[in-house]
């Protein structure tokens, strides 16, 4: 399922009342206001969604845009996370100046390089 579109009905610091979200799931990824303030959600009663969003709500609320994506939060595993600093979205904390801008500024940034990798043992064998 795709993004779906839904608005903003309370904001209560973290926490962010959406309705209008229809075929959500619990966990689901969801974009709240123009800045695309990431959230996920916690709670589903009826049509209202309560959603943890994990950046500042400072200037967002109750009309604003909310866009669930159809999918939980993840994030790209590989070499590049060695020996680095992030915070809990995965973002370097290194660089302070990209990561601390609003989520939506940050849209198609992600990292897409790809990783080799040689299994060590065949499929369906049992490992302990």
């Amino acid at each position: 399922m795709g993004p779906v579109t839904g608005r903003v009905l309370r904001v209560n610091g973290p926490l962010v009342e959406v309705g209008g979200l229809a075929g959500i799931a619990m966990l689901d990824l969801v974009e709240l206001g123009s800045e695309r303030l990431p959230g996920e959600i916690l709670a589903i009663r009826g049509d209202v969604a309560t959603v943890q969003a994990y950046e500042y709500t400072g200037g967002l609320g109750a009309g604003a845009v909310a866009r669930a994506r159809g999918e939980p939060l993840s994030a790209p595993l590989g070499p590049h996370l060695l020996g680095g600093v992030f915070d809990g979205l995965l973002r370097p904390l290194a660089g302070a100046g990209r990561w601390l801008t609003p989520a939506g500024r940050r849209a198609g940034q992600g990292d897409r390089r790809r990783w080799w990798f040689t299994p060590a043992v065949a499929g369906g064998a049992t490992v302990t």
